[in-house]
């Protein structure tokens, strides 16, 4: 349907001229699912890459920094929060999924829940939503004066690139790959440390908090190096499990378990490093993959809860 407008005037001959205006009828199409379809598809897409089994453990060492601030929560806290979920997940496991998307095709662990096969079609969009993600959290909390959250987001983001973009790749760098694993850690509870904008003293207390979370990114790095020792192999990656072998890189583990058992002045700690101390040794006894990756799974998980309980249990005995 096409609908005119009339408009009559005279010209400058006193002649009666009709000019006709044609205007576009309005748009009374319905939505095209096909639309809808393909945001739901790409939504899910980009949350698969995210990686959502990592989400909680995240969060909760984000949490745990905050809860040893002793700050007041805030709208930013919960932004904190919100930022632990897809949009963190895209920028850690989005670019290395894209580095690595040749060697996770042969990787029988990559298709699932840890981590997406990229197609080449899909790059362009996961990078636009990595920046996208990076960017407007990082704004956010600087017009929020959230200025060390904002270089501790910085710092995630550097992490990120360093670790799986060449000439850095942190990844095939021995020893450093899993260094750079226990900085990722402290800058996710550094984050939650600066989020409420109060002064924290530099004590002992946080300082054993530092150490225990960069050796937790340290440990779990390690294990899922043994886990894909053999594809590592094959594509010629090196990693500190292929430097050090499977049973040496367990047995370091278990070292490092050890000294957190020792060194946690807080009962819950003690206990809980100490059972993973136990674990990594049967692990080291029998170095089954499908064991190991399930005491990896496990110990973040675990981890991310007893952290956050063992300092508030500490708290209220101190009070």
């Amino acid at each position: 349907m096409e609908l005119v407008d009339t408009l009559d005037s005279k010209s400058c001959e006193g002649n009666l001229v009709t000019v006709q205006v044609r205007r576009a009828p309005p748009n009374t199409d319905p939505p095209n699912p096909l639309e809808r379809i393909t945001s739901m598809n790409t939504a899910k897409r980009l949350i698969t890459i995210s990686r959502p089994i990592y989400w909680v453990p995240c969060m909760a060492i984000y949490w745990w920094g905050f809860l040893f601030s002793g700050g007041p929560f805030s709208a930013y806290v919960f932004l904190g929060l919100l930022f632990f979920t897809a949009p963190m997940g895209l920028i850690i496991f989005g670019i290395n999924d894209i580095a690595d998307r040749d060697s996770d095709a042969i990787n029988p662990r990559k298709g699932g829940i840890d981590g997406a096969v990229i197609k080449p079609k899909e790059i362009k969009m996961i990078i636009r939503y990595i920046t996208i993600s990076a960017t407007t959290f990082l704004l956010l909390f600087l017009i929020g004066q959230r200025y060390l959250s904002a270089l501790a987001l910085a710092g995630i983001v550097l992490f990120a690139y360093t670790y799986s973009v060449e000439p850095f790749r942190l990844k095939t760098r021995p020893v450093i790959d899993a260094i750079s694993n226990g900085f990722w850690l402290i800058f996710i509870y550094m984050l939650g440390l600066f989020i409420a904008n109060v002064t924290v003293p530099a004590n002992k207390d946080l300082w054993l908090g530092l150490s225990v979370t960069f050796l937790a990114g340290f440990v779990f790095h390690s294990l899922g190096t043994v886990l894909d020792y053999d594809t590592d192999e094959e594509v010629g990656e090196k990693t500190i499990g292929l430097l050090l072998g499977r049973r040496n890189t367990l047995a370091m583990c278990a070292v490092l378990l050890l000294y957190c058992t020792l060194v946690s002045a807080n009962a819950t700690l003690r206990i809980f490093f100490g059972l993973c101390t136990f674990l990594n040794l049967i692990l080291l006894a029998k170095p089954d993959p499908i064991l190991i990756a399930k005491f990896k799974t496990i110990f973040f998980y675990i981890l991310a809860v007893v952290l956050p309980a063992a300092y508030l249990i500490n708290r209220f005995i101190a009070n």
